[in-house]
């Protein structure tokens, strides 16, 4: 299974998504997301195959992935992108879930009850996927 999914870069039609939703996202910001290309890319010369890009990324026989994204957060704005490119690759065995009303990284903070629903998502899905 994969473990973690993640872009540097975003498409314009996602960072209009993640500014719709600025002002409920908690714990990360847009600015965040364009401060991430500053810091770890100034002189864009990573490739986007190896910054990431869940526009254009090729998931052509990734394992069974699971996406979680809280509603609130802004990074939710990059699901429309991955689904489009799960299709585009032919991967056939995923998930991706917004949970409404929830902030980023929810299923981490299992001291909250959306993160015990969360974590509890999490563990099913492993189960399933691993027969257990």
């Amino acid at each position: 299974m994969s473990a973690v999914v993640a872009n540097l870069y975003t498409s314009p039609e996602s960072l209009k998504r993640m500014e719709a939703l600025q002002d409920k996202d908690v714990v990360m910001g847009c600015d965040l997301q364009k401060q991430f290309v500053e810091f770890y890319d100034p002189d864009r010369s990573i490739p986007k195959h190896i910054a990431g890009d869940a526009a254009e990324d090729d998931y052509s026989g990734f394992p069974p992935t699971l996406l979680g994204f809280g509603g609130d957060e802004m990074m939710s704005g990059d699901a429309p992108d991955y689904e489009a490119a799960f299709k585009r690759s032919g991967m056939k065995d995923y998930s991706i879930h917004i949970e409404p009303d929830t902030f980023h990284a929810y299923p981490a903070f299992t001291f909250t009850p959306e993160g015990r629903k969360g974590e509890q998502q999490v563990i099913d899905y492993i189960k399933e996927k691993m027969s257990i």
